[in-house]
């Protein structure tokens, strides 16, 4: 998969429902684990982006930390939801 080839498909229908707070959390809707799967491995093997745990969501989350300067590491997981 190259750095541009990811597209989502175009949502259909009314916008999901979500919680009024944070973290921003989408209650409907939400995309099955294939798509998940695929955006996590697109996403992570970007340059200068690194998976990391996630500090304010719950455990199973992850989140993404970007640098500069420092490539990313060669290890790449694609955890999911």
């Amino acid at each position: 998969m190259t750095q541009t080839d990811f597209e989502l498909p175009q949502r259909k229908g009314e916008a999901p429902q979500v919680n009024p707070g944070m973290p921003h959390l989408q209650l409907s809707d939400n995309a099955g684990e294939e798509v998940y799967r695929q955006m996590a491995e697109w996403l992570f093997a970007l340059d200068h982006i690194e998976e990391r745990r996630s500090r304010v969501s719950i455990p199973s989350s992850c989140c993404m930390a970007t640098f500069r300067s420092r490539p990313r590491r060669s290890a790449v997981s694609t955890t999911t939801k």
